[in-house]
């Protein structure tokens, strides 16, 4: 009776983490796998949109730091820890995104989720960084990621052959 019971309640539960995934794969048109791999990442908790940088107004380290700051709630001694840089830089990118954008980041179109440790990296400027990821992590080509963006495709290809000669590909 025991074992009846728990499986019941454990095909209850994938019933709901199914429920779920789906919308979530909706709500941020993201195919289902790719929410389905994200949830598998353990190693890689801090998971960050890519609607955030469609903002023209702000670059990507401030569209990153606004978002880590007002969606998240967290500290700048945080951010800074997380991103592997100074307090004093989270602080001052954060108060020019906010002088910039006041109002809160909406969500609007198709969206990835990436990693945040895809910004620690020292050599590599945001953008960059963000290119090399989702053109080698997410198997985007060039086009696909600077619409995902909202970029110039010239930009995106740009500092994506930037990170390439920087990491020594």
């Amino acid at each position: 009776m025991k074992h009846q019971d728990d499986t019941q309640a454990m095909e209850e539960n994938l019933d709901l983490a199914g429920v779920f995934i789906k919308g979530v794969s909706e709500k941020y048109s993201t195919p289902f796998n790719e929410v389905l791999e994200l949830l598998k990442k353990k190693e890689e908790k801090l998971l960050i949109p890519t609607y955030i940088f469609r903002e023209k107004k702000l670059g990507i380290l401030e569209a990153l730091t606004k978002h880590l700051k007002e969606d998240y709630g967290m500290a700048y001694h945080k951010i800074a820890v997380i991103l592997k840089r100074d307090d004093r830089v989270v602080w001052t990118t954060y108060n020019k995104a906010a002088k910039k954008k006041k109002e809160s980041f909406s969500i609007a179109g198709q969206s990835r989720w990436i990693p945040v440790s895809v910004f620690t990296e020292k050599k590599l400027g945001p953008l960059e960084s963000l290119s090399k990821y989702l053109v080698e992590n997410s198997h985007l080509k060039i086009s696909q990621a600077a619409r995902l963006l909202d970029k110039n495709p010239k930009s995106v290809w740009a500092c994506y052959q930037r990170s390439k000669k920087k990491s020594g590909k």
